[in-house]
Formats: C-alpha cells, structure tokens, sequence
C-alpha cells in the first residue's frame, strides 16, 4: 500500500478494502501507524471505504477519514475536512523526510519512462488506428456527398370552386330519414300560435264640418205707444219667399220705452252652423208669433262669421289598409315568437304563415265617420311550416360530392351552405326553395411514385416531372440542404413534400 502511495501523484486516496476472514487487511493498529506516517510524509490524505466497523474505528481513531460505500466518499466533503494532514506527521523525524520523497520521485520517474518507452506493438496499432480513420473519413465523406443532402418540395395543389343548386320541396308527411335518398324531400312540421296586434292611422277622406255661426245685430223699432220688452231667443228670419228661409236668435232680452219708433239694439246668432248664416244687410226682417205687430224688425248690417272646416271621413280603402298592416304586423309578431321556439337546425318559412281564424276583430269607426283616427285590434290564430336546415344540408351535400371531378377531393371547412331567395308555397300548401352548397374541391397529389422519378433530378427537369403528373396551381419550390450539384437527393425517402394549404 505504501507502494501503491509512492506512484501516485495526488493529495487525496482513497483504498477500497475487502471485507471478510480471507482479507485481514490493517487488522493491526501498527500496521495502520506505519501507513499514517508515510501517507504523511508523502503530504497526501488517505482515507478507507469498508464494511468492517472495528476496522473504520480504528482508523478513524488514529486520523482516517473511513466511510461504508465509494459514493460517502466521494460526497462526504465534511469528513475529509475533519482529518486534514497533520505538518509534523505520526512520529516521522525531520531528518526522514527527505528520504521518503526522494524514493517516491524516483518511483514516479521510472515510471513515466517506462511510459515514454513504446513498444513496435503500440506503433503498429497506432498506424492501423490511423489508416482506419483515413479510410473511414472518406467512406464518410463519399456517403455525405451521396445520402446525406435532404430536400424539401413546396407544391400548391389545384383548386376549383364548385356550386351545386338544388329545389327542395318541404313534406308534412315525410320522415327524417328520407333526407339524403336524392327525392329533393325534407321533413318539416307546422306551428299555430295564437297573436294580437292593434294599429291606427289617418283616415284620407274629408268632409266640410261648419265650424262657427254667424252673428250680427238686429235692431227692433216700437210700434205702439206701450213700452215693450223683448225677452232673449227670439226666433228672428228672412221672408217666406226667399229660399231657403234663415233664423237667428237674439242673444239677450231688451226693454223698448212707450213711445212709438223707439229702438233698441240686440246681438243674434244664426241657428244653423256654417257660411249659410251670412246674410246681407236688411235680409232678417221676420220676427216669430205676434211679434210682428208690436215691433219692427230691421237688419241695418250684413251678418258674417258662419264658416266651415275640413274634417277627416273613414273610407273604405282606409279599412282594407290598415287591415293589411296589421295583418303583416301579426304574421311579423307569430314569425318572431315561432323563431324563438326552433332549433338551431331549423327555419320558419316565412311564406307559409297563415292566419287560420281570426278571434277578434274590434274597429273604432265605421266608414264614413268622422275622426281623427282609425283603429283595428285583431287577435288570430297563425300558423307556419318549420323545416329541417340540416336534412336539406344534407341533400345539397351529396351532390356537391357527386359533383368533384376524378383526381379532386373536398377541401375540409370549405363548405358554405345556405338558402337562395325565398320559400315558394303552391296553391296545395306544398313549400319548396332553392338550397345552394359551396365549396373547393382540391387536386390530391400522390407523391409516392413521383418521388422516385425526380430522386436525383435537376430542379428543372424534377419541376416538368411535377407538372406532368400532378395538377398543381404554382411552379414546385425546391428547397436542397446541402446543395452540392443543384440536384435532388439521390433516394426518395430524403425528399419531402410540403403542401400549400
């Protein structure tokens, strides 16, 4: 062991010691005192890994750091501190220590010239090593040259739009499953609902409505020599002979003194509204009952005032108006109430309402009133067809499938379905629409074959190659790393293809 220490050029070791009856290695204390002190001398921490627990504590009593597996001490920094290498050693004069050193040196350089001595045997495997490289450098190099370039081909496949147009025809009695059997035959079903709905409006036709009276004075004249008193409302009018005869009443009641040709003066009203009432002067001369033998009636002033204004009549074309509008109000309200019940695979034709039974109908005026305003109140019962978006979907679908020319494929969520104009409903209550189906159809492109063909090609002639056996939209991209020669990689499986979306 102290052998093994005079070889080595380090300050730590560690020996790993046997355990068991067969290996009484450093059993004796002395023998341990003697390894201490060369390990010493030699300025070099030496510790122990075994299983023998009186082994480790006698070392470890004397100044060895001991440990039970190879990976404590290699861990174990802690315990190598502890038994650092004591300067004055275990017993070892000064004047030894030279001695000690020196044999070590010596060891170390025989050593290293026993090292720098090489047998013919090392050259020989030297130059073997060396030629095999050689050899295997180039054998490298030629595969690098001839496997390793990859290539990548960015192609962009053919795209067409397709449109396909179909009638669809709306069946109470059909079932979901006759969707898709190519009878252009939907399932759909009918809602009823009861709606109300009241409106107004203007009426358009006019009347002359008298607005205002005429008015004037009448002045009476005493024909006796009693005094007379003339009470309010007295019936005054124009001659018999005069047509049509026109009355005004006299406003208040005045008081005639008893002196013949007295007079008084009194405000009259015409008893019929309007512009008939305005009279020239001295037209009222008329008094009713006996009046006319106890006083005069004259007219010294024309009477004005009576006029008219127009007035809004009902008519019938504002009847059936304001029925349409409050009709369509009502099929708008079912339509409304009707699309909150579906199902999002499901839409109302908008065509097929109907109003089934009217269960009220209450208007404010008849024709020809008179009014500022004509107002309907309808209640009804409405009914509509609902049909299934998704069946129809369906049938649109497979003959946007059936329409794909050989060598195409649908693009996946390309498609866009969607209803043209509106429903159509027959006089046998039958609906049919048009249903329209969108999508791209793309060129497949297989790759397989091709690939062969092009390995080794030029880009030229490998993009000709593409474009004869692949429909493509764009000119290949080539894409060669590394790019030795400007050709493509001599085997197909370095080649990949990239396909534009």
């Amino acid at each position: 062991m102290r052998d093994r220490l005079d070889w080595l050029d380090t300050d730590q070791v560690v020996f790993i010691l046997p355990t068991g009856p067969e290996s009484p290695l450093l059993t004796n204390e002395a023998d341990l005192a003697v390894l201490a002190r060369h390990a010493d001398a030699l300025r070099i921490q030496l510790g122990f890994v075994s299983q023998e627990v009186k082994l480790r504590q006698t070392a470890g009593s004397m100044g060895f750091p001991t440990f039970q597996t190879v990976d404590l001490a290699e861990t174990s920094f802690r315990e190598w501190r502890r038994h650092r290498v004591r300067p004055d050693g275990l017993g070892v004069r000064p004047a030894d220590l030279p001695a000690v050193f020196e044999d070590a040196a010596d060891k170390r350089q025989k050593k290293l010239e026993a090292q720098q001595q090489r047998p013919w045997r090392y050259w020989s495997r030297q130059i073997i090593v060396l030629s095999s490289a050689i050899i295997g450098a180039i054998l490298l190099g030629a595969g690098v040259l001839f496997y390793a370039p990859s290539a990548t081909i960015t192609l962009t496949p053919s795209r067409e739009k397709i449109t396909i147009k179909k009638e669809i025809t709306a069946d109470f009695n059909s079932l979901d499953e006759s969707a898709g059997n190519g009878s252009g035959t939907v399932g759909s079903r009918q809602i009823t609902m009861i709606a109300k709905w009241q409106s107004d409006l203007v009426p358009t036709g006019q009347a002359e409505l008298a607005a205002n009276p005429a008015r004037g004075k009448i002045v009476f004249a005493n024909l006796n020599n009693e005094p007379v008193s003339i009470p309010a409302g007295l019936l005054i009018s124009t001659a018999a002979d005069q047509s049509p005869v026109i009355s005004f009443r006299t406003s208040a009641a005045i008081d005639l003194p008893a002196t013949t040709g007295a007079t008084a003066e009194v405000d009259a009203v015409a008893v019929e509204v309007g512009p008939t009432g305005n009279l020239p002067a001295e037209r009222l001369t008329i008094a009713e009952g006996d009046w006319n033998n106890i006083v005069q009636v004259r007219q010294p002033l024309p009477m004005t005032g009576g006029n008219i204004q127009p007035v809004p009549v009902v008519t019938e074309a504002d009847r059936i108006a304001l029925r349409t509008e409050v009709i369509q109000q009502l099929q708008s309200l079912a339509a409304g109430q009707i699309d909150a019940q579906l199902g999002s695979n499901e839409f109302l034709s908008v065509e097929s309402l109907r109003i089934n039974r009217l269960i009220e109908e209450s208007w404010s005026q008849d024709v020809g009133g008179k009014s500022d305003r004509l107002a309907l109140s309808v209640e009804a019962e409405i009914s509509g067809v609902v049909i299934d978006f998704n069946e129809a979907t369906d049938l649109v679908y497979t003959e946007l499938v059936a329409g794909v020319r050989p060598g195409f494929s649908l693009t996946p969520d390309s498609f866009r379905f969607y209803k043209a104009g509106n429903t159509r409903q027959d006089e046998d209550g039958q609906i049919t629409f048009d249903m329209v189906g969108e999508g791209t159809m793309t060129a497949v492109l297989k790759g397989e074959g091709v690939l062969e063909t092009i390995a080794g090609k030029n880009e030229d002639e490998a993009a000709e190659i593409l474009k004869q056996q692949l429909s493509l939209d764009q000119e290949p991209v080539f894409r060669i790393i590394p790019n030795w020669f400007g050709r493509l990689p001599n085997f197909a499986s370095r080649i990949e293809i990239i396909l534009v979306e």
